[in-house]
């Protein structure tokens, strides 16, 4: 049974396409093969998550994508949402509406050496983690770090203070073979929305209660993908 199937509680009624890891042989994939439809789970208590994220263990470690949502989120502001990407699944944390006792069920897990968390310019998320809930990020595979140290070691040059954004770091076919085209297609057809409005500041944005569609889910809730790629 795969996560979702063993979750006390799950309400889901939303789904999102992350992309594949390239094929390792080169092959070029169609537009379909080369995305995953996976469930979005609207997570407002600890039950509904995974016991394996819950309860990290060194015979089960993970690899997830990790990304977090607010207002001016940063040491002062206000996280909103999480957001976990497994394999088959992306879980929204509702840092709102599950408040501390939800923050403090993750806590183990966010500083566990035993999943590795994957995500992109994660300054600000560690310090609302930290300051807000007292959470110390730990195990992190920082992809714009990552990207910076692999194009300094190859030998180019950048200016400072220019960092690679997410959608540029999926635009660059040396690490995401055949990803760009799909983005833009999932972002303009809207399947990468899930039917989820979490910045849409007109009808309430991140701050809205109940979570409803149409809503927009960050694209780096995609950021699973980057589990098998060399970065």
């Amino acid at each position: 049974l795969g996560w979702s199937d063993r979750m006390e509680s799950s309400p889901t009624s939303h789904q999102t396409c992350i992309p594949l890891p390239s094929d390792p042989g080169g092959k070029p994939l169609d537009h379909e093969a080369h995305m995953s439809m996976v469930p979005i789970h609207i997570v407002t208590h600890a039950s509904q998550l995974p016991t394996e994220f819950l309860v990290p263990s060194p015979d089960g470690q993970l690899v997830i994508g990790f990304d977090c949502e607010g207002v001016d989120l940063c040491r002062h502001g206000t996280l909103c949402i999480m957001q976990l990407a497994f394999p088959d699944a992306i879980y929204l944390v509702d840092a709102i509406q599950g408040g501390e006792m939800l923050m403090k069920a993750c806590k183990p897990a966010l500083e566990s050496s035993y999943i590795t968390k994957v995500i992109h310019d994660c300054k600000r998320d560690s310090e609302a983690l930290y300051f807000q809930f007292g959470i110390k990020l730990h195990n992190v595979v920082d992809t714009q770090i990552a990207y910076s140290l692999i194009e300094e070691q190859e030998g180019r040059t950048r200016l400072p203070d220019d960092y690679i954004s997410f959608v540029g770091l999926l635009a660059d076919p040396r690490y995401c073979v055949n990803v760009d085209g799909e983005i833009k297609n999932c972002t303009r057809d809207g399947r990468w929305s899930g039917g989820l409005s979490i910045n849409n500041t007109k009808n309430g944005g991140i701050l809205l209660r109940p979570m409803c569609g149409p809503q927009t889910v960050s694209p780096e809730a995609g950021i699973s993908y980057l589990e098998k790629q060399e970065v």
